[in-house]
């Protein structure tokens, strides 16, 4: 079993539960810490006393790895022998990938207390740009092969004739191209029923999304307000009145700037 979480997590008593249970009882998993330098907002280096993830796995009888997360690889190397310890039995392993987000912490997140030049100076680490590069330098794969797959696809995934999703071919074609191995069979999984599948490329082709989002959330204030359950509310104590002002007042001016200045997400 893998778990993937963020440098944030690791300051909540939940993960030290959680590794002290999995070492007591050798379960067959590898936690995996996302280090991205950020707590939502706050740097890392000012939410913990020892920013160094990876030493609090021996503190548990659990090896501790700390692996550069923007190197596939490397990656690939550390989670390989991670696993293999967990098949044969020998219990969980703590792994710190060091890498970098590069966009907000989530859809209300506007990323504006990162400095620019980290930003840019992390940019040009970017792992999938690299690997394209490790993979054309070194004659493993031509700009052919790499077009058919992910860097084709504006979205990221690689679609195939079908209009389906085909990330996990492409990621198995991919490694097997830089490793120099045969890419394994992948187990079939189950389809997405039609409709889920005709949403979702709908969702895909909108180009704002958080101003979509925003105007959703504006069109169900106002579908509430016409419904009288918004009068309803203005009927009790003030500070549910208060709430629902700051709420409307916030959905507006989220929806106005995405759409009036459109940053660059």
């Amino acid at each position: 079993m893998l778990a993937f979480f963020g440098d944030g997590t690791c300051n909540n008593g939940q993960f030290y539960e959680c590794l002290n249970m999995a070492a007591l009882w050798k379960l067959a998993i590898v936690f995996v810490v996302e280090k991205n330098l950020r707590v939502i907002g706050m740097s890392h280096f000012r939410a913990t006393s020892d920013p160094q993830i990876w030493k609090k796995g021996p503190a548990f009888r659990m090896p501790g790895f700390h692996v550069d997360g923007m190197d596939v690889l490397k990656v690939r190397e550390v989670a390989k022998e991670a696993i293999t310890r967990a098949i044969r039995g020998e219990g969980p392993t703590l792994v710190e990938c060091e890498t970098y987000r590069f966009r907000g912490h989530s859809l209300a997140d506007p990323d504006e207390l990162r400095d620019p030049a980290e930003k840019a100076h992390y940019a040009t680490q970017d792992p999938i740009t690299a690997l394209k590069k490790y993979l054309l330098e070194n004659s493993l794969a031509t700009r052919g092969q790499l077009l058919e797959n992910v860097f084709a696809d504006p979205r990221g995934f690689g679609i195939g004739p079908d209009g389906k999703y085909r990330c996990r071919k492409i990621a198995r074609n991919v490694m097997a191209m830089a490793t120099r191995e045969a890419p394994a069979e992948v187990v079939a999984t189950t389809e997405l029923p039609e409709i889920v599948g005709t949403i979702q490329e709908s969702w895909d082709k909108v180009e704002d999304k958080y101003a979509v989002t925003s105007l959703a959330v504006a069109g169900g204030v106002a579908v509430l307000a016409s419904s009288g359950m918004i009068s309803a509310i203005d009927r009790l104590p003030p500070v549910p009145g208060v709430l629902e002002l700051v709420g409307i007042g916030y959905t507006a001016w989220f929806a106005y700037k995405n759409l009036v200045f459109k940053p660059d997400r």
